[in-house]
Formats: C-alpha cells, sequence, structure tokens
C-alpha cells in the first residue's frame, strides 16, 4: 500500500478554510442598506381662507358671551354683546344684554334695552317682534323690580290721613301712613291736612335703606274753608293768587276767616275772577261755569260758506235767464226754457242760502264744549248750599306757619 500524498492533503484543507470564511462574510453582505430614495419637493402651502364677513365676525362674538353669561360672567358678556351689535346689528343682541342686566339686578337698563330692542326691531323688519306681549310684561315686571329696589320712605303723621306731595304741594302721592319707594337724592315733602298747619320739610334718601318720617300736625284754632265747584275737569283754581287744586276737587281748601280772592281758569275757556268772605269756622261752596271763549271752527262753517257762494251762484244763473227771457216772446219754446231756468236758479239759490244762513247761527250759539271736559254733565250739584260748619276738630294749639310739625328722618 502506498502512502498517501502529504500535498493534496494541504491543498484541501486550504480550501475549506476559505468556504468558512466566505459563510461567515456572507450574512454582512445580505444585510447592507439599500441606497436612500431621491429626495421629494417641498409641498405648495394652501392659500388663506376667504376673511370673515362682518356677520361672521358678530356671531363669534355673540357665541362669546353666551359662553360668558352661561357660566354667570354677566359684565363681560355683556362686553361680549356689544361688540358684535356694533360689528353686526341684531336685535337679539340686545334683548341679550339686557338679560345680563336683568341678572345683574340693573333692572333700569334692563328695561331701556328691552325697549331698544322692540324699537330696532320694528325699524328693520317694519312689524313689531314676535314675542312682543312677553318682551312688554317683562319690560312691567322689571319696572315694578326697579321700583321696589328703590330706598323705602315711610311717611307717618298723627293724626294719619294726612296728603303726602314730594317735591311740589301739586304732586300727591298718596295719603298717610304712606309707603313708597324713591331714588336717592334731597327730596321737600309736603303733609297736608284739613284744619291742620300745612307742614313741609327736606330729607334725603340715601343709596339703600330706609327714610322714616314721623309728622305730628297741629290743628289750626281759626280756620274757614272753601270749597270750589267747576263744571269743567282740568281747571286751575287759584286762592289768592296761588294754584290750591286742579278740577275736579272735592275736598276743602283750608284759608283763615276773611276775604280770599279766588280764580279759575282753563286755556280755551278764559278766566273767571270772584272774592269771597269766609267766615270763622264755615266753609264757603262756590260754584262756577265756564265756557268758551276761543271756539274752534267746526265743519258748518266751511259748509255754510259753500252754501252761501252756491247759492248766490245760483240766484245768479236765475237773474241771468230772466234777463234773457225778458227779450223773447211769450209762450216760445225758447222762454219757456229760460223761464224754467229762471224759477230752478231762484229755487235753488234761496233755499241754499237759507241753509247757509242756518249753519252760521248754528256756529255762533253753539257752546263747543268736549263732553269729555263736562263734570256731572256740567251743571252744578242740586244740595249744593252756600255755607257749611267745618268739621269739628276738638280743642286746638296756636295756629303755626308751615313746617311748625314736629318730623324727624331715621
Amino acid at each position: 500500500m502506498r502512502p498517501s500524498n502529504p500535498v493534496s492533503k494541504s491543498n484541501s484543507l486550504a480550501l475549506l478554510l476559505v468556504a468558512a470564511l466566505g459563510l461567515c462574510l456572507l450574512p454582512s453582505f445580505a444585510t447592507a442598506a439599500p441606497p436612500p430614495p431621491p429626495a421629494t419637493p417641498p409641498a405648495t402651502p394652501p392659500p388663506p381662507p376667504p376673511p370673515a364677513t362682518p356677520e361672521e365676525l358678530s356671531k363669534a362674538l355673540s357665541d362669546e358671551g353666551k359662553i360668558l353669561f352661561a357660566e354667570e360672567k354677566y359684565k363681560a358678556a355683556i362686553v361680549k354683546f356689544k361688540k358684535a351689535f356694533a360689528t353686526f346689528p341684531k336685535a337679539a343682541l340686545l334683548y341679550n344684554i339686557a338679560k345680563c342686566h336683568e341678572r345683574l339686578a340693573e333692572y333700569e337698563e334692563a328695561v331701556k334695552r328691552l325697549e331698544e330692542y322692540i324699537f330696532f326691531f320694528r325699524n328693520q323688519n317694519g312689524t313689531d317682534p314676535p314675542d312682543i306681549k312677553d318682551v312688554e310684561q317683562q319690560i312691567r315686571v322689571l319696572k315694578q323690580r326697579a321700583f321696589e329696589s328703590l330706598p323705602t320712605v315711610k311717611v307717618v303723621s298723627e293724626p294719619d290721613g294726612a296728603t303726602v306731595a314730594v317735591g311740589d304741594p301739586n304732586k300727591v302721592i298718596g295719603s298717610t301712613p304712606l309707603t313708597t319707594h324713591m331714588k336717592p337724592g334731597t327730596y321737600k315733602v309736603y303733609v297736608t291736612k284739613t284744619a291742620y298747619v300745612p307742614y313741609e320739610r327736606e330729607f334725603l334718601v340715601p343709596e339703600s335703606g330706609e327714610v322714616r318720617l314721623d309728622v305730628a300736625l297741629q290743628k289750626i284754632v281759626k280756620v274757614g274753608g272753601l270749597r270750589v265747584w267747576v263744571n269743567l275737569r282740568n281747571a286751575q283754581i287759584y286762592v289768592d293768587g296761588k294754584v290750591v287744586a286742579v278740577s275736579p276737587y272735592r275736598e276743602v281748601l283750608t284759608v283763615d276767616p276773611g276775604p280770599h280772592q279766588i280764580v279759575v281758569q282753563r286755556e280755551r275757556y278764559g278766566t273767571i275772577t270772584d272774592s269771597v268772605d269766609v267766615p270763622e269756622s264755615k266753609i264757603v261752596n262756590l260754584a262756577y261755569v265756564m265756557r268758551v271763549k276761543e271756539k274752534r271752527s267746526s265743519w258748518r262753517s266751511p259748509v255754510a260758506w259753500t252754501g252761501a257762494v252756491l247759492g248766490a251762484l245760483s240766484l245768479g244763473g236765475g237773474f241771468t235767464a230772466s234777463r234773457f227771457a225778458n227779450k223773447e216772446f211769450r209762450d216760445t219754446p225758447y222762454f219757456n226754457e229760460l223761464v224754467g231756468y229762471q224759477n230752478l236758479g231762484y229755487g235753488i239759490g234761496s233755499g241754499v242760502l237759507a241753509v247757509a244762513a242756518g249753519l252760521f247761527v248754528w256756529e255762533g250759539v253753539r257752546e263747543d264744549i268736549d263732553t269729555d271736559d263736562l263734570i256731572e254733565g256740567g251743571v252744578p250739584p242740586a244740595q249744593l248750599q252756600k255755607f257749611e260748619d267745618m268739621p269739628k276738630t276738638g280743642p286746638g294749639a296756636t295756629p303755626k306757619t308751615p313746617g311748625a310739625g314736629r318730623g324727624g328722618a331715621r
């Protein structure tokens, strides 16, 4: 047996080593990264959105205001609603503003905005808003709330039943005991009662809280009274140069015993001036019937003038027909026709003139008094007596000047 060739064994071993090395390097070649793709160009940006319209801006602001309203941020909501209205006016925005003021207890502002809402809707649409009845009811409720939210003023007098006026003696607001509400400020109160010295004083209404006025009226020892009846409403009644009442006024006007001048005055009806002597502890009843001094023209006047003109024209036509008839032979057809025109003109003209004259007379004698102005049919009460006794008031004190009553505010 021949020994094996050593060269062949070494060659085989080299081939095995090369193959093993190739198997080890194969994974690294297989996992190598591919080349990067080519870069893409940048995308074109989208066009900008069109600008919002005023109506869209207003709606956005209104939506923000509604969110603030739901969060009970009413003042901030008012700002948004006002900006929305300034951007694109809508009636609903005024309504929303009013509701914000209502939630803030700013009732007067709420009333103003609701009134603006109605006015704006009418101008914009030519008709009332569909919720007009509900809005008007809201306005009435808010006005009452605004009144009740004002400071309270109470006026109490001894005795009670006295007439209370504020700011002006003729602006009566009620009788004692009286509870009302007034805006903050300084006022003058007048408390009067028959047979008592009139009381007056200034008082201050604070921003909040309550004011109470206690008035002790002083009785008048020597006193007389006047009761003035006038046939017309809204006639001013003066006593000694001062307005003391407006008709109809059935209360007794307290005056000092002695002579007094009475003046009753109303526009279109002139002035009545009278003098009266008032006895002590007596009431003098006076009745005055006023008549029209500045009569207004009625339909009778133009109709009467028109009738007078037409009547004169008719008479003129009859006279003209008579002149032409005198130039024609009698009993001819044309003569008879002219005589007919003559008689027609004289007849119509006389009748129309008679009616016109009647209308002139009617216009001259009519009273021209509005029936709504008459009191009790314009006839003085049958039971009215010239004098009657003053009511018994019991023992009294020495008369004092107006404002001498005891009073205070707390």
